[in-house]
């Protein structure tokens, strides 16, 4: 479960709880940590299949959704933003890697269907992306309460939310990244390369 489709929903409630520690951290400044991830969700797109051609996809799928999910659940235990930043970006690698690795093993199955294995496999990311920003408002904010802490940031005015909501963000990153462990390592146990396309490599 990619922290991008959720981002719209965590970062009332991220911020907020980040600014307890920090209360210059505006909303501006935070904005850039989904970029950052995404950046490094691509680059580490480039070296995937490298890796997961030394390590195997069910090895390489395993690592990155558990690297993924111990940095989304530190997130909510290092009460510095930088440090939150950072594991927010280096979240992004192990999920393009993971990734990745799920597409190919989808293509080597379906080599002439690539984009209706790629639709059905971005369907699937899109749902529980749905799932879980049900789940993140239930654990965050069952009683859809309203932010009341007004700051204004530039000419701008930003709402963001009390103690009572805000202390929840540890509890709701750890839930996010357990659900993704959990999700992840069964999605990598039932992973698997065609053996047709095992003997087409061996063969070359």
């Amino acid at each position: 479960m990619s922290l991008i489709l959720v981002w719209g929903t965590i970062q009332p409630y991220f911020i907020s709880f980040f600014r307890s520690f920090d209360s210059d951290l505006t909303m501006a400044k935070a904005s850039m940590m989904v970029p950052c991830a995404a950046f490094a969700m691509g680059v580490f797109n480039l070296f995937a299949m490298k890796i997961a051609n030394k390590l195997g996809v069910k090895l390489t799928a395993t690592l990155a959704i558990t690297f993924y999910s111990i940095c989304l659940t530190l997130m909510g235990k290092i009460l510095i933003f930088f440090f939150a930043f950072l594991f927010v970006t280096v979240a992004g690698a192990g999920y393009g890697i993971c990734m990745v690795t799920t597409f190919y093993a989808g293509w080597t199955y379906y080599p002439e269907s690539k984009g209706m294995v790629a639709s059905v496999m971005l369907s699937s990311h899109g749902f529980l992306g749905v799932l879980f920003n049900y789940i993140i408002l239930f654990i965050m904010n069952p009683n859809n309460k309203k932010a009341t802490i007004k700051v204004m940031e530039g000419k701008q005015e930003q709402d963001y939310f009390d103690s009572e909501i805000y202390n929840r963000t540890p509890h709701m990153l750890l839930i996010l990244g357990s659900g993704s462990l959990i999700f992840g390592l069964l999605g990598a146990f039932m992973i698997t390369i065609n053996p047709n396309k095992k003997s087409e490599d061996k063969k070359r």
